[in-house]
């Protein structure tokens, strides 16, 4: 059972702030499968994701295997390197995210016939780039695992697969799905932090981020044996700039 009364009690947290963490934690404590964290930039669902891991990876917290058991990641290197160093600004140094593909792929080993047939085709492709395989990770082992997935509009579900390089199925959203619940008895979590404002994924069908859409995800059928079970929450009090902020008013405005 997950309680967030110490972490809450610990910190300097907004009203709105609370309400998100608290949601957070009943989804935590639910059968659920995904919670979709929305908020506009300034909110602070950065902060509070990363006092959430803090606080699960503390001797405070009644989660017992927070160190193989939380993951956090995003769809690029670059912004994983971004949230990496605001963790470190809010002083957390023990924990680093990594992208969506190293979380989940893994470099195809050749097979010992895999290599006589490229010996034996070498000389009709001398002039042939080889291609780069990476196939999706085993996950069935891990169990009770909270993946807290940062920037997630930024997640595609379309075929990107070229002709030097493939990842999976070419779907990344399908594969994190398939990967997270490679075991469906798991008990394994996703939260997705987003901003639903922001621009959806390139290219995307319909201007949709898919990954902040229950209705699509539940509609898709991603997993073969269950329908996925999805909640929401949201930050909606910016506390980055001053309140009195000219620009944040009408940013604002043209938001909401």
């Amino acid at each position: 059972m997950f309680d967030c009364t110490n972490l809450i009690s610990s910190n300097t947290f907004t009203s709105d702030q609370k309400k998100a963490i608290t949601s957070i934690f009943s989804f935590l404590n639910s059968n659920n499968d995904i919670l979709i964290v929305n908020g506009a930039a300034g909110t602070g669902k950065t902060y509070i994701i990363a006092k959430i891991i803090e606080y699960l990876k503390s001797e405070d917290s009644n989660y017992a295997l927070v160190g193989k058991n939380v993951f956090l990641a995003a769809p690029t290197g670059k912004a994983s390197l971004v949230l990496t160093e605001k963790l470190k600004q809010l002083n957390i140094h023990d924990i680093e995210a990594t992208t969506i593909h190293r979380l989940i792929y893994q470099l195809h080993n050749k097979t010992d016939e895999d290599d006589k047939e490229d010996i034996d085709s070498k000389k009709e492709e001398e002039d042939k780039i080889e291609k780069v395989i990476y196939i999706l990770k085993s996950n069935r082992e891990l169990k009770n695992c909270i993946y807290f997935i940062d920037e997630s509009s930024m997640i595609s579900d379309n075929d990107n697969e070229d002709d030097f390089i493939s990842f999976g199925s070419g779907k990344l959203l399908s594969d994190l799905f398939s990967f997270v619940w490679d075991n469906r008895e798991s008990g394994n979590k996703i939260i997705f932090i987003a901003d639903k404002n922001q621009l959806p994924p390139v290219p995307s069908t319909d201007n949709v981020s898919i990954a902040l859409s229950p209705d699509i995800l539940k509609k898709k059928n991603y997993l073969p044996n269950g329908e996925l079970s999805i909640s929401e929450c949201s930050l909606n009090e910016v506390v980055r700039q001053k309140q009195d902020s000219q620009i944040l008013k009408v940013a604002h405005k043209i938001i909401f």
